[in-house]
């Protein structure tokens, strides 16, 4: 049955519920910690498995929108039901989101979380040390995994929604005015969601990466084998458990360095998303240094050298 079908027969649906709004990313800059916080508001249901996914077709889109509809069945009278997946905004490698969600979900309302792209592509390489499937330096994880950059670049992510979606159906927040200013975006964002602003809240910190241990590199070393990836993150997560984890060194110690040519690769790819990104916004994000090193050719997300899109 069509998508549009099932959706206008859910809508007649005893009970049916469906978000009307989304978290979209982007990887790490403060979506676990806002998603927390909207699951502990009293007016909002957050679906409880951060990461859903279900509208990229390599993970759950194929258990089609009655399945979906039934993650929600405990929302009762929710003003705001919602979920978060990060994977939404991370074209070219999971390609579609933006009309699949447009076919099922047309009027939601969409909060998109963005910061320093460089600084975003550190946090999640360290993330990765951190959960065991990281074993490169990090220009190879850059060269061979376009998921790193393809976070990173908020206006051609946001381009693609556009395509589909009016500009008042977006909540673009700054990470970094996130942490520094937490009342005021949280205001915006209950304003935006249309529920009460919950006095005395802040901002919790969650996922903090930079206070995680790095995972052992003898398990990070098996994670280049992606049958062995699932009990790879089995045992880091028994190992950050062990007494041996205090000895580890944190996230924060690993050098995170680049090659000039890299670095002003990555910094040319960035000044042109940002100027799409401000085209779209109506704001401008000088805040963030990416003036260093000369207009080059860009480091776009794009194939791995086999042809196929790495996936991670």
């Amino acid at each position: 049955m069509p998508v549009a079908m099932q959706t206008e027969k859910m809508s007649r649906s005893p009970g049916g519920r469906l978000p009307n709004f989304l978290i979209i990313g982007a990887t790490k800059c403060g979506t676990e910690s806002l998603f927390r916080l909207l699951s502990d508001h009293p007016e909002v249901f957050m679906h409880p498995r951060k990461e859903l996914r279900f509208f990229t077709e390599e993970h759950a889109w194929g258990n089609g929108p009655e399945w979906y509809r039934a993650q929600f069945s405990a929302a009762g009278d929710a003003r705001a039901v919602g979920e978060s997946s990060n994977s939404y905004t991370r074209d070219p490698v999971y390609r579609g989101a933006p009309k699949r969600i447009h076919q099922l979900l047309p009027d939601v309302r969409m909060i998109y979380v963005i910061r320093h792209p460089i600084k975003r592509i550190e946090s999640h390489y360290r993330h990765r040390l951190v959960t065991g499937i990281e074993w490169r330096s990090p220009e190879r994880a850059i060269r061979e995994d376009p998921s790193y950059v393809a976070a990173s670049l908020y206006g051609h992510q946001l381009e693609q929604y556009r395509r589909f979606f009016r500009p008042e159906q977006f909540l673009i927040l700054r990470f970094e005015q996130l942490i520094s200013e937490p009342l005021p975006s949280l205001r915006r964002i209950c304003q935006f969601l249309g529920i009460s602003e919950a006095p005395g809240v802040g901002f919790p910190r969650a996922n903090v990466t930079s206070e995680r241990t790095v995972a052992p590199a003898i398990l990070r070393y098996f994670a280049r084998f992606p049958a062995a990836r699932d009990r790879v993150k089995s045992a880091v997560k028994s190992y950050g458990r062990s007494r041996f984890a205090r000895f580890a060194p944190r996230a924060s110690d690993p050098a995170f360095s680049l090659p000039q040519r890299i670095d002003d690769e990555l910094r040319s790819t960035f000044r042109a998303d940002r100027e799409v990104l401000s085209r779209l916004v109506g704001e401008q994000f000088d805040e963030w240094d990416l003036n260093a090193g000369p207009l080059a050719g860009g480091m776009l997300p794009g194939r791995d050298e086999a042809g196929g899109v790495t996936r991670t």
